[in-house]
Formats: structure tokens, C-alpha cells, sequence
């Protein structure tokens, strides 16, 4: 198991994302074709491999810190029938859209979590002008389309043999509003400014993690609430305002999944939190109006 070391921000460290094998350390072997695939949330493209496509992923004990990186490298395909493609060297949480073409989501990850960016290891090695790209957007769907609530990029065009760090930050379109998905992806061959990738691109990534930093009740509040104690060990108390009549309370822990959901007829309750996993975690307060309150719920068992 890797000791994840990013010289972040202390808030960074002490709210960070740690599994879902962030850190690539658990992979999976793909007997037919033949290739090693990162467990957790992580798709790429080397199922094209059937195809006759070459690999274009791989685990790299070339790593940050631990046994394992992942290592991507564009590559450009002849098929036994056609024009030649170029496949980037890619990983991304979400579903990818095989059509080697035109490389696009093209379904995300569920997620619900309040994150600030993205940080990490990488090295890069560009070939005749290339940039890898890290690119992460949030959405929500919203009965007809999915809504874009925050989104971020950055590219690297420099050549770094040795690991260095990058943080991307999500810019937000929308405020209030928590995601329902989530898309990542890290390429080495990103295309920046109309450039076309490059055969041999190749990036390493190592030990991601994900910030979160919830904001103040006041700032991200539609209606009053208070939760108390806050560390708690075994009950907390919600109180909202007399004139509410009805609330949904749900707790989401740090990778997203939500594993607490009920509805009270009260506007002053309590909930057992002895079962609970100790930690930071995410409660989303909803009334009957919709309007709801985010905030934090650090657990002490």
C-alpha cells in the first residue's frame, strides 16, 4: 500500500480522497486481448486492442512512490483495412467512446461529492510538439441533458523526466448544486492549441487524490441548520427552523457514495452515528421546498 506524500495545501491532505485505486496499485489482468488494466473507477482504450489495436496503458513499476504507476503512450495503427488512426495514450474515470476517431466520454461516473480539483504525480516525454492533458468536468442531469457544474484543464508541452506535481482546479458554473457524475481524464497527448497528438507521447500518472474543502453553513445554505456535536461520537442532533415541517437528510462520504438517506416530519431530530465510519463526511439537507444545506460531518468512533 502506497504512503500518499503530496506537499499540498494541509487542508488538501487532511480532506483527500484515498481509494478507488487513486494510486494504481491494484490491476487486474485482460487475458483476451492481453493486457493489465487498473482496478477502481479507470477505463481506457486498450479494449480497441481486439481489434488488432496496439496497447496503448500500462502499469509501469516506474512509480512516484509505491510498486505501480500507470503509463500511457499515443501510438498511431494501421488496420488491415482503412487509413491509418492515431489512438492517445489515455485513462479517464468514466466510459469511453471507443470510436478511435473521435475520442469523447461517452458516459461519466456516478459521483457526488463537493471537490475542489485534482492533484497528482506525472512525467512526461512529448514527441514533435505534443502536450499531455489533465481535463476533469462535473454534471448533473437534469430530466432532459446533463448540466455542466464545474470543469477544469491543464495541459504540459515540457518534457520532465522525473515526477513532478500538478493541481488541477475545477472552475464552477454552478453554485449550490451538487454534481451527480463525474468525468477525469489524463492524456498524454492533449492537442492543445489545434496540435495534432503525437506517436511515442508517453505520460506517467501516480497517486491522485481528489480536494474537497465544504464550504460554511451561511455560504452554501438555503435555510438554517445546526448540527451539534459536531465531531460526534455516537448521536447527532439536527435542528432547522420551527416552520419546517419536513426534511431529507443524507450523508455522503468522501468518495461520493451516499450511505445514509432519510426523511423526518420534525424540525428537530437525532440520528445514531455509532455505525458510522469514522471521518470527514457530507450531509446534504433537503426540505419539502427543495432548497437544502450542505455541510460538514466529522465522525469520531
Amino acid at each position: 500500500m502506497k504512503k500518499i506524500t503530496l506537499l499540498f495545501l494541509l487542508a488538501f491532505l487532511q480532506n483527500a480522497f484515498c481509494q478507488q485505486n487513486l494510486n494504481f496499485e491494484d490491476w487486474t489482468h485482460n487475458t483476451t486481448p492481453s493486457y493489465d488494466k487498473p482496478n477502481g473507477w479507470w477505463t481506457s482504450l486498450n479494449g480497441i486492442a481486439q481489434y488488432g489495436a496496439p496497447i496503448t496503458v500500462v502499469k509501469d513499476s516506474d512509480a512516484q512512490n509505491g510498486s505501480y504507476a500507470v503509463k500511457a503512450t499515443s501510438k498511431n495503427w494501421q488496420p488491415p483495412i482503412g487509413q491509418g488512426v492515431f489512438i492517445p495514450g489515455m485513462v479517464a474515470i468514466g466510459v469511453l467512446d471507443l470510436n478511435i476517431q473521435n475520442v469523447r466520454p461517452s458516459a461519466p461516473f456516478p459521483f457526488s461529492a463537493p471537490i475542489d480539483g485534482i492533484g497528482g504525480f506525472y512525467k512526461y516525454t512529448p514527441a514533435n510538439g505534443d502536450s499531455c492533458v489533465f481535463y476533469m468536468n462535473l454534471t448533473k442531469w437534469n430530466g432532459t441533458k446533463r448540466d455542466t457544474i464545474a470543469e477544469g484543464t491543464v495541459y504540459d508541452k515540457n518534457t520532465s523526466t522525473s515526477y513532478k506535481q500538478f493541481y488541477l482546479q475545477l472552475k464552477y458554473k454552478q453554485t449550490g448544486i451538487l454534481p451527480d457524475s463525474i468525468y477525469f481524464i489524463a492524456a498524454a497527448s492533449g492537442g492543445q492549441l489545434g496540435k495534432v497528438g503525437q506517436d511515442g507521447s508517453t505520460l506517467y500518472v501516480d497517486n491522485l487524490v481528489f480536494s474537497t474543502n465544504v464550504k460554511n453553513e451561511k455560504e452554501i445554505s438555503e435555510f438554517p441548520v445546526r448540527i451539534y456535536p459536531n465531531p460526534a461520537t455516537s448521536k447527532v442532533l439536527f435542528s432547522l427552523p420551527s416552520d419546517v415541517d419536513y426534511f431529507k437528510i443524507e450523508i455522503f462520504d468522501l468518495e461520493g457514495r451516499k450511505f445514509f438517506e432519510k426523511e423526518f416530519n420534525d424540525n428537530n431530530v437525532s440520528i445514531n452515528v455509532e455505525n458510522f465510519n469514522s471521518g470527514l463526511h457530507v450531509v446534504k439537507i433537503t426540505d419539502k421546498f427543495n432548497h437544502y444545506s450542505l455541510q460538514k460531518l466529522s465522525i469520531q468512533n
